[in-house]
């Protein structure tokens, strides 16, 4: 395969494509590259299949990176909002509605996203390159060459690398971009797993599995310091502390797992309660039943019953015998319990677990107002190869198309047919 373009795409997931349409609107000849066999795969995946494609609460503090601060975000997103990313959805065809401000496809199918996405390619006349690997990327005398593995050769005048993170086993997902973007100087922070289950290092916790706790407060403390606060769904598996309460701290615990840094978190598993106010609570239910309620009994209401009788299992407190007044510091015992429970962490699942990967190229070398790279000229980035990493709800989703179309409409835009 030869050929010379405008622009080459590599990458055909979320910001690929759609980095890929909005430089073909620009005027510009476009070749999208995609090592699978299909294009985004990793979209079919979103959202439990139903493609959480935005949030209303969208915002520069949604995201993190660790090479960049909050003026980058608000740069991109003041060029590409959501209200413009809704817009072009609905260009394509995509009706939206939203949930607890989540916004969705109006058929919550997410492969009637990515089947957009490709009509559009399509209707727009970009060219698609599938199962092809890029193996080697070189900026020679203003054009950048695309080495293939049998010896063939393709130029491009401006080349976007949207190749993802090397997150989530369904989709393919390779750290080819990580690679690419060395060998033309860039600097990369290390991938790490985001939106990760994380492991638990106390292996009898594993007797909880299949239990979740609806409503749960969780601070995650790193060297003994808080790291980071949430609230929501917990869900314990056989090995890991799971749901999106957890994946929103996800990515400080595999950053101190990285710098062998102690990690564990504390639950909360009746925040809407104090302390107090569950003693007092299960104190006036064993005085009513003057000695004839258990400890089991008292509480069987507050908590899932697995997780109370875990807790007072290994605090050693009595489950079934009768309580009067004076066992005051067993239910004190208790409570504290219930409101602090720590858990222990052994570090995140691998990035196959992961939704996403924090780390990637450095922010202080790309142009938010482009994503234009400031040290090769007429090379851009878009996605998650970029070191962004958003929270758990459409976040990531939404910075692909911010930023995947900021970098094709400037990638397609120039003066290329001389």
């Amino acid at each position: 395969m030869n050929g010379q373009y405008d622009v080459v795409v590599l990458g055909g997931g979320a910001a690929g494509m759609t980095a890929a349409i909005w430089a073909r609107r620009q005027g510009a000849s476009v070749l999208l590259i995609e090592y699978n066999d299909m294009l985004g795969k990793k979209i079919l995946s979103t959202g439990n299949g139903r493609c959480n494609l935005s949030n209303r609460r969208i915002s520069a503090s949604s995201y993190r990176s660790d090479s960049g601060g909050e003026d980058f975000f608000s740069l991109a997103f003041s060029k590409v909002s959501v209200e413009e990313t809704l817009d072009f959805f609905e260009s394509l065809g995509i009706l939206t509605i939203e949930e607890q401000q989540r916004i969705y496809p109006r058929t919550m199918r997410a492969a009637d996203v990515r089947e957009a996405l490709a009509l559009a390619l399509s209707l727009e006349g970009v060219e698609v390159c599938y199962g092809t690997k890029v193996r080697q990327v070189r900026r020679e005398d203003g054009v950048y060459r695309l080495l293939l593995p049998r010896g063939g050769e393709i130029l491009a005048k401006r080349l976007i690398l949207a190749t993802g993170s090397p997150a989530s086993a369904v989709s393919g997902s390779t750290d080819d971009g990580a690679y690419y973007a060395a060998m033309l100087g860039h600097t990369l922070r290390p991938f790490l797993p985001a939106l990760v289950p994380l492991r638990f290092a106390e292996k009898n916790l594993k007797e909880l599995a299949g239990v979740r706790c609806h409503d749960t407060k969780v601070s995650l403390w790193i060297d003994g310091a808080p790291a980071g606060r949430s609230r929501g769904e917990l869900q314990f598996t056989a090995e890991t502390l799971s749901g999106i309460v957890i994946f929103q701290l996800s990515r400080y615990a595999a950053l101190a797992a990285q710098e062998k840094k102690t990690c564990y978190c504390l639950l909360d598993l009746v925040p809407e309660k104090t302390e107090e106010e569950l003693f007092l609570h299960w104190s006036r239910r064993i005085d009513a039943a003057k000695g004839t309620m258990t400890l089991q009994q008292a509480a069987a209401g507050s908590l899932h019953g697995g997780v109370l009788s875990y807790i007072a299992r290994t605090a050693g407190l009595p489950l079934d015998r009768p309580l009067t007044r004076k066992d005051v510091g067993v239910l004190r015992t208790l409570a504290a319990g219930i409101k602090a429970f720590r858990v222990d962490l052994d570090g995140p699942k691998g990035k196959k677990d992961a939704q996403i990967c924090a780390g990637g190229v450095c922010l202080s070398e790309v142009d938010a107002a482009t994503m234009e790279s400031k040290l090769n000229p007429g090379l851009f980035f878009a996605g998650e190869l970029l070191d962004i990493d958003g929270k758990c709800g459409g976040y990531n989703l939404q910075w692909a198309w911010t930023s995947g179309r900021i970098a094709g409409e400037a990638a397609g835009r120039g003066d290329f047919h001389d």
